[in-house]
């Protein structure tokens, strides 16, 4: 009988959920977590009619992994300090609130 790996597994640092950072007109970047499990996306964005969203991903670390994707996403302002982004093709929804 195999033996199962009993070792700690690394726990990710920082946020849960991705922070968002407008950087000029028609650009923002997406990180996550941070240290050694950080990841880093820059790109594109064009606000589209009937509240659309469409993001391009220029630029995204680690290199070991393969481009990610962008996307098209739907938004909807719920309160002055939140919005919903609801993905177009796969129909998830991710809810931003503002940190004050």
């Amino acid at each position: 009988m195999a033996s199962r790996d009993r070792r700690p597994k690394p726990t990710p640092q920082g946020p849960k959920y991705p922070k968002i950072t407008g950087q000029r007109l028609g650009s923002a970047s997406v990180t996550r977590g941070n240290g050694t499990c950080a990841s880093l996306q820059t790109g594109s964005y064009t606000i589209a009619s009937n509240n659309v969203i469409v993001r391009q991903v220029l630029d995204w670390e680690p290199k070991t992994t393969t481009q990610p994707p962008g996307g098209t996403f739907k938004f909807q302002f719920t309160s002055p300090n939140s919005f919903t982004l609801q993905d177009v093709r796969l129909h998830g929804v991710m809810t931003f609130n503002r940190v004050q």
